[in-house]
């Protein structure tokens, strides 16, 4: 994992967070102090070795990139097609006046020679026109990349939708060990921290849908104000 700002606060902090089920299963199993488990926690070190414990977090960080893409991105936007970065440009919807979205059509065909369809050929072929705004609006992305504000709200749409996936992951251990700190190992302070991040990813899997879309749009916003703001 590179470790520049994107990965560091958009797939390591998701991956740490969605850890904690295996780091409480780990020392109250072995039946170490809840101070050094807690100091554990801060040195996210629960295996008594660094690389080991950044290997686990390397992992556990693609498997909530994946699970946040393949599972929960796709079923809300059907592979990017109807991201709002795709959904503000088209006709039929109303987030943007017909003026301010002539306006970026028209910049869209200055910058790339990519002519975004019509109303009517929106109607007609409503595919097509979905992939050609999102052609467009990847050479966008590139073209804006760098903007502060973009580049910003790429990083917190990443961070939740990876914390989202990973919380699936983290929701199911966490369930492991209310059973385990219930039935096979009875104790009362694992099983009641283990109740509490269960139902904090639970509630993230259940408004995973209205989280996503408002980083979405907010990310969506803000690309086309960056680049209708270029000179």
């Amino acid at each position: 994992m590179k470790f520049d700002r994107y990965n560091i606060i958009a797939r390591f902090f998701p991956a740490v967070i969605c850890s904690f089920p295996v780091i409480i299963f780990y020392y109250y199993f072995l039946s170490i102090s809840l101070a050094e488990f807690l100091q554990a926690v801060g040195k996210i070190k629960w295996v008594g070795n660094i690389s080991v414990s950044l290997l686990f977090i390397f992992l556990l960080s693609q498997i909530g990139r994946f699970v946040g893409k393949e599972i929960f991105e796709k079923q809300h936007f059907e592979d990017e097609s109807k991201m709002p970065t795709t959904e503000f440009l088209m006709h039929s919807n109303n987030h943007y006046s017909d003026d301010y979205k002539k306006k970026i059509h028209k910049k869209i065909l200055e910058d790339f020679d990519i002519r975004l369809s019509t109303k009517k050929e929106e109607t007609d072929n409503e595919l097509e026109a979905r992939k050609r705004i999102g052609e467009a609006v990847s050479l966008i992305r590139d073209k804006v990349e760098k903007g502060r504000l973009v580049f910003q709200h790429n990083i917190e749409y990443g961070f939740v939708r990876n914390l989202i996936g990973g919380s699936l992951i983290a929701f199911f251990i966490s369930l492991i060990n209310i059973h385990f700190f219930s039935f096979i190992a009875p104790n009362q302070t694992p099983l009641i921290i283990s109740i509490f991040i269960a139902t904090i990813y639970l509630l993230l899997l259940i408004f995973n849908k209205p989280i996503i879309l408002s980083y979405a749009r907010l990310y969506a916003k803000v690309l086309f104000q960056e680049y209708m703001g270029e000179s």
